[in-house]
């Protein structure tokens, strides 16, 4: 069939629609490619993400094996029982002379010789883990510098102590060791502060007397003393006798009553307790009305003297 001639306005019309078709399919389709390569991107990058940390998590995993493989096992102290690295021990045992490793950390072997200058400042020190006796060199590397110090002159004093002819000044604050050789008995006088003592007593040097006068001088004085002493325990024992026989404590209240003369019946003077009670063994009025002369103690001399307790003789 014939077709209707279209004008040219018709013919430009129906070509911009056209053209406005296309380029609306051609938009549709480059957002729907743009969408797809987002979520391509999207999930290459999840799954980078996921590789990057699988991947740091089996290099943790490698370096903690490395890590536990080259360092070295701890070693457990046998004094505080804890475990330690083992450059928290010391190198070698705390004597050459020990057979043995060390098994004790440093800082119990220190509280070790610290421990023990305080028990005894002058008693040798031994190692902890066996009998071996540590020397002047042991010492010196088990300790600090502080208690080595105090080691040190405790071991000059026993070295200075063992030696005849050389002594200690006395005097407070001085420490000046001197030889003495004989010489004026045992008089010494220090060359540094003056101080003059006896060696033999160990004491200020007695002037105006010789060792032998000083001697008897002491002598006497400790006789006294022992009388002295051995007056005042007659006294006491005088006094003790006395006490027993004029005062006693009442059996129930345990006040002091003093009793002069009289008969042995006492009754306590303390209006709150007012206790009836032999003077002689303290067996109560109660005691005595129920057991009679029983109640009496077997020294006491009513015990047998088979009257009633208000019958005294």
């Amino acid at each position: 069939l014939p077709t209707e001639k279209q004008s040219p306005l018709q013919s430009r019309i129906h070509s911009s629609i056209g053209v406005a078709e296309h380029t609306r399919d051609h938009v549709v389709a480059m957002e729907t490619l743009q969408r797809w390569q987002s979520e391509e991107e999207e999930q290459l990058a999840a799954q980078l993400a996921r590789d990057h940390s699988m991947a740091l998590q089996l290099q943790q995993e490698e370096d903690s094996r490395h890590a536990a493989e080259s360092q070295p096992a701890l070693r457990e102290c046998t004094v505080c029982c804890e475990s330690f690295h083992p450059l928290d021990f010391p190198a070698k045992p705390p004597s050459n002379e020990c057979t043995h490793t060390a098994q004790v950390c440093s800082p119990c072997l220190q509280q070790w010789v610290a421990t023990r200058l305080d028990a005894n400042a002058r008693a040798a020190i031994d190692c902890p883990q066996c009998t071996t006796r540590l020397n002047h060199e042991d010492v010196r590397r088990a300790c600090n510098f502080e208690n080595f110090a105090r080691y040190d002159r405790f071991a000059t004093l026993t070295v200075v102590d063992s030696l005849r002819d050389f002594h200690w000044c006395l005097r407070t604050g001085c420490t000046v060791v001197q030889e003495h050789v004989g010489g004026n008995l045992g008089y010494m006088k220090c060359y540094s502060c003056n101080y003059e003592q006896c060696l033999q007593h160990k004491t200020g040097w007695h002037s105006g007397e010789s060792c032998r006068q000083y001697d008897v001088r002491l002598k006497d004085q400790a006789d006294s003393k022992i009388r002295d002493q051995e007056e005042r325990e007659t006294a006491r024992f005088m006094n003790e006798q006395q006490m027993k026989t004029v005062w006693k404590k009442c059996p129930s209240c345990q006040v002091l009553i003093e009793k002069n003369d009289g008969c042995d019946q006492i009754k306590c003077k303390m209006e709150n307790c007012q206790q009836k009670f032999c003077w002689e063994c303290l067996a109560t009025w109660e005691a005595m009305l129920e057991h009679k002369e029983k109640a009496h103690a077997v020294s006491c001399k009513y015990r047998w003297s088979r009257r009633y307790p208000y019958k005294y003789v």
